[in-house]
């Protein structure tokens, strides 16, 4: 067996013209190699064309390196070695010696190219694979050549033959982590399964409807009578495209699915689908399409990580986990469990990948989102790694550790790019530029290192004069460098002399009594925090050098810091608990880490069939359609969706909610989602709900154009306040509950007494007026409302009036006026008037009635001081006539109308039906009061995701909004009406949907 199988090799040698050379030469290494090949012929040929490779030109130098490889591994296995650890080592040599054949990019593609190569479903030609993994055209052609031993390929450029390996058992050995030992290429299914389902679903964008081109004549014909058909496939379905359509579905139901293949499947199911199937047509593959999808659609539901991850930790319908961090969506617990310690860990700017660097001089990458284990990183030759960086763009990473070399890595493919020997002792801290073009290391031999990563070869040292424990970059440029010499340096960057021989010296020093062990800075470059060993941490001033403060020392060694929001400063500790700070107080903020429970009930709204619809309810959404600048085909499409189902609110004990329907009032209890009990009342097509302000009192507007107010612990009328001739559009309480007001579509403001004896009156009569929205001052003295009218402007010249408007009326696209107004409510008169070019949609006061908001129809949101109108204190004297109130347009980013807005509860930013934006501290209200957490948490919806607003806390993302869940774009009423964290609102389909959470007084 073995002579023959030495004949057959020394054949094979010399029909190749590889090996005619070492017969006569070296018989005992020939020998020796067939002895290594028992029992499997595939080790014989595969070192046969390892050992000739043309393009090497060194078949001794080969042959002797094979032999050793070959020997100690079986040396290692003794007697009992498998023939599978020699082939395994052969394949190593092969990869390795391709290696570094191969200049840096190539070198970290060719794990990606032969994953797809061992998973693609069907053999692929070189320019074929180019195409289907984006590569520039010829990348797959020079990366097959230092492969020849283990791949077979074309010989010319254009060759449409596919890409094919000698022996099965390479790609076994692949995907086998216990055979293919070196991380650089072990092939990970599930993460290649990934790429190759994310690259088709990339390529099957090119898809159209009536790709071939078919022109009308034969837009009738069948498939095979298309003319040209086979020219007009290879055209327009190249090899890759047509891959990509005939087998996206195999490999994605083997993929590790995250956010992006999702991403990519929702764009493709939302525009691709239809031409894919017209593809798969054309190519006659059209039959497994519908088993294709159940297989996709039954993977997606049981065994996607996020899926998986989620029912894990599942305790009630939904449960999420608030943090002050609003760009994580909930908090996921990682499942590592490995003997070497955590040293260091980095979030890459995308928020999409964690990189933790470990004892054992490893780096393990995860997905941020899923927890899902994406990539090891390992060639520090067991060095623990103290260091970990990011680029900007989140692609490369940085690396260092205590064998004294700096690495830079490719995210996506695990490579290693370039190794820097740039220090002499540990390597504790790396970091990137925020332009991503210098790069700094840290070093325990007392030294920092800048380069340029364009020309890394040549750098900058920078001096200290003991171990250097933290390096990092601020926003402006400058480097902060942190020592055990009891400094932090600042120096300039921008305009370093990369030709300077002589010491560099830093642009100041900050100077502190104990070691510093890490150092942050926030984002706007403006403060510096430099944590010492004896747990203090001192807070500088960056631009002027000023100490600030010293927050107190928590007798442990502070290990990492981080500013968040320029507000607030993180701490960690060695040996005590992560603390909080208020940088402008320097207090610790007490911990935020309380689990908030939320639950989801979704109610039928129990809508009858009946389509009939009167003259009058069309005639009203026609023009609430008109305002709310959507088609009224889609506003009468909702059909008695709108008309049963129509508004719902919950009350601020976050204990009911209140449900109109057509006929009756529904009340529901929040926390098991049963009716209480109901009420006959009529309302109007388009009814407004309120709750009073401690939730004793609810109010509903009625088909009688009246306002009915009734007890909510009862159900017991306490009185009905007529005097509209119309719909009552908006109704609000006082915060006293002794009053309560609403505005109609027949130009008047009505104020009704709550009491014994209920009455009312009218505060405004303004014919020809429609008066839409109401806001009303926290002290009752005051209204804001706005309104429209079409024969004539509105009237200005009255004697009441303290300030005139600042710019003249103007109709609107419609042929509308706009007008926002400020009563007097002891009076009714109106004191103030501004004239607006487009429909305005809400308005909203600040707690101290300094400020006031009007939001419009265009999505435009303007802030006024009211301060000459209404003084902030009963000590500051009033303005002498005529007076003004200065008017600041927000950048608020939002494309809808404005239908609901809101100051947040410290008055610091507005809140809008989809954004929450920053008020200039200039331009915020002059003080704030609230102390009451159930009034001060305000909800709002955007992007698919339920935000949290509450008092001095920033946005937080409350809970992701399933489809089924989500509310009507176009409907007023479907907004998130907000009390604490309880949340009412009607869908799509016209259900009502409450989420209810634990009080953010828990939080």
């Amino acid at each position: 067996m073995a002579a023959l199988r030495g004949h057959l090799l020394l054949k094979q040698g010399q029909q190749q013209n590889y090996c005619h050379a070492l017969a006569p030469k070296t018989p005992q290494h020939l020998e020796n190699l067939v002895s290594l090949s028992e029992f499997l012929f595939i080790f014989a040929a595969a070192a046969v064309r390892f050992i000739g490779d043309q393009a090497e030109r060194d078949p001794e130098n080969r042959l002797t390196n094979l032999l050793n490889a070959g020997n100690a591994a079986a040396r290692r296995g003794g007697a009992s070695t498998s023939p599978f650890s020699i082939l395994d080592t052969l394949y190593t040599q092969v990869l390795e010696n391709a290696a570094k054949r191969l200049g840096d990019t190539l070198k970290a593609r060719i794990n990606l190219i032969l994953g797809t190569i061992v998973l693609a479903e069907q053999h692929l030609s070189p320019t074929a694979l180019d195409a289907l993994l984006g590569f520039p055209a010829g990348t797959v052609g020079r990366v097959l050549p230092v492969l020849s031993a283990i791949l077979t390929f074309p010989n010319g450029e254009g060759d449409p033959t596919p890409i094919g390996m000698i022996h099965l058992s390479f790609p076994n050995f692949l995907v086998d982590p216990t055979r293919c030992t070196n991380q650089s290429f072990l092939v990970r299914p599930r993460i290649q399964h990934s790429h190759i389902a994310f690259r088709c679903l990339s390529l099957m964008k090119a898809l159209k409807y009536n790709i071939l081109g078919v022109t009308s004549e034969h837009d009738r014909v069948l498939n095979g009578e298309i003319p040209d058909l086979p020219a007009r496939l290879s055209r327009h379905l190249p090899a890759a495209l047509e891959y990509a359509c005939r087998y996206w579905t195999r490999h994605l139901c083997e993929a590790e699915v995250g956010e992006d293949l999702l991403t990519a499947l929702e764009e493709f199911c939302a525009s691709h689908l239809i031409p894919w199937l017209e593809a798969l047509s054309l190519l006659g593959r059209v039959d497994g399409v519908v088993e294709a999808l159940q297989s996709v659609q039954t993977h997606l539901k049981a065994n996607t990580p996020i899926r998986r991850l989620a029912a894990a930790n599942a305790r009630t319908p939904l449960a999420v986990r608030i943090g002050l961090e609003n760009t994580w969506s909930t908090t996921l617990v990682s499942r590592v469990i490995e003997k070497a310690p955590i040293e260091t860990l980095a979030f890459s700017p995308d928020v999409m990948y964690i990189a933790c660097a470990k004892g054992d001089g490893t780096i393990q990458l995860f997905n941020a989102q899923t927890a899902a284990e994406l990539q090891i990183f390992q060639s520090h030759a067991d060095e623990t790694i103290r260091g970990v960086s990011f680029s900007p763009t989140s692609k490369e990473l940085l690396s260092g550790s205590d064998d004294g070399t700096v690495r830079l890595w490719d995210v996506a493919t695990g490579a290693n790019l370039n190794t820097w020997k740039a220090h002499s002792d540990w390597v504790r801290s790396v970091a990137w530029s925020p332009d991503g073009t210098l790069a700094a290391s840290a070093s325990d031999d007392m030294t920092v290192r800048l380069w340029r990563m364009a020309s890394p070869e040549k750098t900058v040292v920078l001096q200290h004069s003991g171990w250097v424990r933290h390096v990092l970059f601020a926003s402006d440029g400058d480097l902060l460098t942190g020592s055990n010499d009891k400094t932090c340096k600042v120096w300039d960057t921008l305009s370093t002399d990369w030709d300077m021989e002589i010491d560099v010296n830093p642009t100041h020093t900050l100077e502190h009594d104990s070691s510093v062990m890490a150092v942050a800075v926030s984002s706007d470059s403006c403060l510096v925090a430099c944590g010492l060993d004896n747990g203090a941490i001192i807070l500088w001033t960056k631009p002027d050098k000023q100490r600030l403060r010293s927050l107190p020392g928590q007798s442990s060694d502070v290990i990492c810091l981080a500013f968040y929001s320029n507000s607030l400063l993180a701490a960690a500790y060695e040996n005590f608990p992560i603390t909080l700070w208020d940088v402008s107080t320097g207090a610790p903020v007490k911990s935020a880490d309380n689990e908030v429970q939320v639950h989801i009930h979704l109610w039928p709204s129990e809508m009858k069939q009946n389509t009939a619809r009167t003259t009058e309810i069309a005639g009203k959404l026609k023009q609430i359609a008109r305002r709310e600048s959507s088609p009224v085909e889609d506003q009468e499409a909702l059909g008695n969706d709108i008309t049963s189902l129509r508004a719902a609110a919950t009350s601020p004990t976050r204990k009911l909610v209140l449900a109109v329907h057509r006929g009756e009032l529904r009340f529901y209890e929040i926390s098991t989602g049963r009716c209480m009990h109901t009420i006959k009342h009529p309302s109007n097509s388009y009814p407004s709900a309120t709750w009073s302000p401690t939730g004793r009192l609810f109010a509903c507007t009625g088909e009688d154009h009246a306002v009915h107010v009734w007890k909510a612990d009862t159900g017991e009328l306490v009185g009905t306040f007529a005097g509209h001739s119309d719909d009552a559009i908006s109704v609000v309480f006082t915060l006293d509950e002794h009053h309560i007001l609403s505005s109609s579509w027949d130009g008047t403001i009505l104020r009704g007494k709550i009491g014994k004896w209920t009455s009312s009156e009218f505060l405004l009569r303004s014919v020809g007026d429609v008066i839409w929205a109401l806001a009303v001052s926290s002290d009752g003295q005051w209204i804001l409302s706005t309104s429209f009218r079409r024969d004539s402007p509105p009237k200005t010249l009255s004697a009441d009036l303290l300030a005139p408007p600042s710019r003249q009326p103007v109709k609107d696209r419609y042929g509308d006026y706009n007008t926002l107004r400020l009563h007097d409510t002891t009076t009714g008169h109106v004191i103030w008037v501004e004239h607006h070019s487009h429909f305005t949609r809400s308005v909203a006061f600040s707690e101290d009635c300094t400020r006031a908001l009007a939001g419009n129809w265009k999505g435009e949101v303007f802030l006024y001081d009211l301060t000459q109108l209404i003084p902030p204190g009963p000590t500051v004297p009033c303005s002498t006539p005529p007076l003004v109130v200065p008017e600041h347009k927000l950048s608020v980013s939002e494309t809808h109308a404005i239908t609901r807005l809101s100051f947040s509860p410290n008055g610091r930013a507005v809140i809008t039906r989809r954004t929450c934006t920053s008020i200039p501290s200039e331009l915020q209200p002059l003080s704030t009061s609230f102390t009451d957490c159930s009034l001060t948490s305000i909800c709002f919806y955007e992007d698919n995701w339920l935000w949290h607003v509450n008092l001095d806390s920033g946005p937080r993302r409350l809970c992701w909004i399933p489809p089924l869940f989500r509310p009507h774009d176009s409907s007023v009423e479907s907004f998130p009406s907000a009390s604490g964290q309880s949340i009412a609102y009607i869908t799509l389909q016209g259900s009502l949907v409450v989420i209810d959470g634990a009080s953010p007084c828990e939080l």
